[in-house]
């Protein structure tokens, strides 16, 4: 069964923008400009219908690799800005990766597949009109403050184990560049999978018309 998104609740929703907007204007150029960048993002993902889950499920069950090849193409972009950012004097935010960054994303990559929709999905499905996606954006709230409550434990946790950044131990242009080869060769990965998956599609097609 398909769920119809509630146009009444939709209709609500650039007046609610509109106002938030007007607030942030009154408060400082700083918000507003923030305001203007997550409207902007948020109508960039609503009409490319970008969502994580979907990026790999779709992936995964059907081998459509529009959405994915969107987050390699997103990460690549956000690459080459932050490197930007950084060499120009700007401060990155370095945390270690460890086991608690495996728990995190199999409990991450679970949850998104059962409320069927990453965070970010979920906004955007919301922001339509799909009020069944209400209780998951509660979850995540909820997640949230948790998480928030216990950040002491697992900051010492982080603070306890190494930092490696690549750019340090490399140099900037050898980690960059290695990043940037392996997220191409994931491009490539893609590419090759969706069409594989396209010639076996029109194999079957053509053996069922031979049949008939």
């Amino acid at each position: 069964m398909i769920i119809r998104p509630d146009n009444k609740f939709t209709l609500l929703l650039p007046g609610f923008l509109t106002f938030t907007a007007i607030i942030f204007s009154q408060i400082g150029y700083s918000l507003m400009a923030i305001a203007v960048v997550g409207l902007s993002l948020g109508f960039i993902m609503q009409r490319s219908r970008f969502c994580i889950a979907s990026a790999f499920s779709d992936f995964l069950l059907f081998r459509d690799g529009n959405l994915l090849k969107a987050l390699v193409a997103f990460i690549f972009v956000s690459t080459l800005g932050f490197t930007f950012i950084q060499i120009t004097g700007g401060e990155g935010y370095l945390v270690t990766v460890g086991w608690r960054t495996v728990l995190g994303a199999l409990l991450f990559g679970f949850g998104m597949t059962i409320a069927g929709g990453c965070a970010a999905g979920t906004l955007m499905r919301i922001g339509e009109g799909y009020l069944l996606f209400i209780p998951t954006l509660l979850g995540l709230i909820f997640g949230s403050v948790m998480g928030a409550y216990h950040y002491g434990l697992w900051g010492s946790i982080k603070h306890s184990s190494v930092v490696v950044f690549f750019p340090e131990v490399f140099g900037w242009p050898i980690a960059i560049l290695v990043q940037l080869l392996v997220l191409v060769g994931i491009m490539v990965l893609i590419l090759h999978f969706e069409k594989a998956a396209k010639n076996e599609m029109l194999r079957k097609e053509g053996g069922e018309n031979h049949s008939i």
